[in-house]
Formats: C-alpha cells, structure tokens, sequence
C-alpha cells in the first residue's frame, strides 16, 4: 500500500494537532495548573524549611508593634527588643530585570534594643511568646544615640 507524500504530511500534523489539544484539554479538564517552577535551580533546603520565618509575611507581625522580642548576648542573657515598625518595601519603577522574574514580597522589620546585641554574628534566635523562636539577620542601623536593629525579609511568591 502506497502512501503519498501529502496524504503523510497532513495526517502527522494532525495528529500532532490533536495531541496538543487533548493535553490542554486535559488539564483544564482535571483542575490541574501545571507545576511552577522556581527560576534558581536550587530548592529551598530542608533546614531551612523548619525556620517558621520563611512562612510569616508583613501581617504576621503587624499586630506585635510595640511588643517585645527576645534576643540573647553572647552569655545567653536576655535582650528585650521591642518592635518599632513594619515597612513594606516596594521595588521602583526603575528596577531593571534581564530575563524573566518573580513576584516577591519584602518588608522591613525595625527594633528598639535594651542593650547592644553581640557584634560577633548578624544571624541572631529570636524568640516571641506567640510567634515561637526564629532566626533573623539583624544590621544595626540609625546614630549612636538609639540601638535600632533592622530586618529585612523578602519572599519569593
């Protein structure tokens, strides 16, 4: 049996026609989005995803400004840091990507210490009667006259 060229050009395309349409198709048809990917080729790594700060946002601690935070020194000795401020940060209209990015949410958490914390390390444990232990990287910012500690949280949506 003898097929000619046209006959098998017209029925390989519309069989690949017909596939495309039945995997679109099928998604929509199951309710399924299709997986999306992170643009680095790293995951976030297991230790990292027991740290409950990855999963708070802004609102999280909105309702705790003026509340007290606990830090330690390098004795272990509690530092009250009371939260000043919660601070949105929005990228500029000037903001310049190459390539495809991600939509991210960051914010700035601003803290009023009793006492200095140890300069030895940035990666403090902080601990909060509601919010549980977490780790923050905290910069000391503002002039000599105030201890003010600075946080600043960015999340990947």
């Amino acid at each position: 049996m003898s097929v000619s060229r046209r006959k098998f050009i017209k029925s390989g395309a519309l069989t690949a026609l017909s596939a495309g349409v039945i995997f679109t198709v099928a998604e929509s048809a199951f309710g399924q989005k299709p997986a999306r990917r992170p643009l680095s080729k790293f995951d976030v790594p297991y230790e990292a995803q027991q740290n409950p700060i990855l999963y708070y946002d802004r609102a999280t601690f909105e309702p705790y400004i003026g509340g007290t935070f606990i830090g330690r020194d390098s004795r272990g000795r509690a530092i009250e840091l009371e939260l000043l401020r919660v601070t949105e940060n929005k990228p500029t209209s000037r903001t310049m990507t190459k390539g495809m990015s991600r939509e991210t949410e960051s914010f700035t958490l601003t803290f009023n210490a009793s006492t200095a914390l140890p300069e030895f390390t940035s990666i403090h444990v902080i601990e909060h009667p509601v919010l549980g232990k977490f780790d923050l990287f905290l910069q000391r910012t503002g002039d000599d006259s105030q201890l003010l500690y600075q946080a600043v949280i960015t999340h990947l949506l």
